[in-house]
């Protein structure tokens, strides 16, 4: 068996500060975690290999959950709450909720993530077609005609 599958001798549960405490190397470290071979252990434990089906059950775990979560007092029809992606709290909306439209046409609503100047937002969405990339210079203001003004 390799050193990095094999099991790890453990000296702190025998001799070490949870055991009988009979280590000579106690007396100079006071606590097993400031030990070097606790510390050569950690960094063995962490360096191993992943299990063969670890990556494919994280991504199974992923795609099956938005992990939605509505904020109480907070959320309502536009704002939908809070998720994780990507590994951040990021916020989510409602698109149908700002736009005033009914209830979903799809059967599963499906969520979007987009990364913007001021953060990261995840949106409802019944149906993607496909992702056309821009340049932002080729973007411009709102037309003349949906601008509003105040008058005074």
């Amino acid at each position: 068996m390799s050193r990095l599958l094999s099991p790890l001798p453990g000296c702190w549960r025998q001799i070490g500060v949870e055991g009988d405490r009979s280590c000579a190397e106690l007396s100079r470290v006071i606590q097993c975690r400031n030990c070097q071979v606790f510390s050569d252990e950690a960094a063995h434990l962490f360096e191993r290999p992943a299990p063969p089906d670890y990556l494919a059950s994280w991504t199974r775990t992923l795609r099956e959950n938005v992990s939605l979560r509505r904020l109480a007092g907070r959320s309502n029809r536009v704002f939908a709450g809070i998720c994780l992606f990507l590994g951040e709290l990021t916020l989510a909306v409602s698109l149908r909720g700002l736009l005033g439209l009914g209830p979903p046409q799809a059967q599963r609503v499906r969520w979007v993530a987009i990364s913007v100047p001021s953060g990261r937002w995840v949106f409802d969405i019944d149906e993607l077609i496909g992702v056309v990339r821009y340049r932002e210079t080729v973007c411009s203001g709102a037309p003349a005609a949906g601008r509003t003004s105040v008058v005074t």
